[in-house]
């Protein structure tokens, strides 16, 4: 049996496993339908939107008294009403499988609100796949290394998939090894730029390299 280099493999949600672009882009469709105005493609809203996400909103014509919690009603709304017709993305439980009897250590971190996060894994059937589950993580390095620490891990023992530029260089200062994956919302472009310790186009990259990797 190979020594394996990594123990633990840790994994965003929206967007790394559950494949929600789609999703997303649909909210910020109904969002734009209630006031009215001609919606952004997908291609426009990806590319666009960033952490000040209402100044993304005003420049396309959203009323400026429109606030953050009323927007976000619209987009709860519309997510409860679809996310169950989202997949997860294709050979996801394939590999969280793979990993597992690989003898890894699986888990997930993501910013979504832990109560619907549990919802959403337990209703993919991943659950069961899982070590461990954490919602509401808006620092991910912070949340990682809690994760370690149960664990009684080390950094080095870990690497971390997120679709995500900005989260990847939140996650590079945990000292795990960092994997961008660009089937999700970030760019190839910029993951790269994130400057990711390996960028993989599919789950089923992250099978290879585990595989390869010693």
């Amino acid at each position: 049996m190979k020594m394996r280099r990594f123990r633990v493999a840790l994994f965003d949600w929206d967007g790394t496993l559950f494949d929600s672009r789609a999703l997303n882009h649909g909210a910020v469709v109904e969002i734009f339908k209630r006031f009215k105005l001609l919606p952004p493609t997908e291609e426009e809203y990806f590319s666009g939107i960033s952490a000040d996400y209402m100044g993304f909103y005003y420049s396309r014509g959203i009323p400026r008294d429109s606030s953050p919690d009323s927007l976000n009603e619209i987009r709860k709304e519309f997510m409860r009403k679809n996310w169950g017709k989202t997949p997860l993305h294709d050979d996801a439980v394939k590999m969280l499988i793979h990993l597992k009897d690989d003898g890894l250590k699986i888990g997930i971190i993501s910013a979504e609100n832990s109560d619907i996060l549990k919802e959403r894994v337990k209703q993919k059937g991943l659950a069961r796949l899982l070590d461990c589950l954490t919602g509401d993580a808006f620092d991910k390095r912070m949340a990682i290394w809690e994760t370690l620490e149960v664990m009684r891990l080390e950094p080095e023992d870990c690497f971390f998939v997120d679709d995500s530029p900005r989260d990847i260089l939140k996650i590079k200062e945990s000292g795990v090894f960092t994997i961008g994956i660009t089937h999700g919302f970030g760019s190839p472009q910029k993951i790269a730029e994130a400057q990711p310790d390996l960028i993989v186009s599919s789950l089923q990259k992250i099978i290879e390299f585990v595989d390869s990797d010693t």
